[in-house]
């Protein structure tokens, strides 16, 4: 099963955006950037939303976490 965190996590360190460009990019707190980082699993619409982010398709981005 795919950590749908560590692909954020490892998506975010392969492109170089900081956590503070990522929280100004989709208006968040740290504390909820902080959550995704630890999400196992997460709807779908919010996965499309991180690869389109990172500018991966929808495999490339799950495949972070491999």
């Amino acid at each position: 099963m795919t950590h749908v965190g560590n692909c954020i996590r490892k998506a975010q360190e392969r492109s170089g955006i900081s956590s503070k460009e990522m929280c100004e990019h989709f208006g968040v707190v740290r504390q909820q950037l902080h959550r995704w980082h630890k999400a196992e699993d997460m709807r779908l619409s919010k996965v499309y939303m991180f690869a389109e982010f990172f500018d991966m398709t929808l495999p490339e981005f799950l495949s972070m976490d491999k």
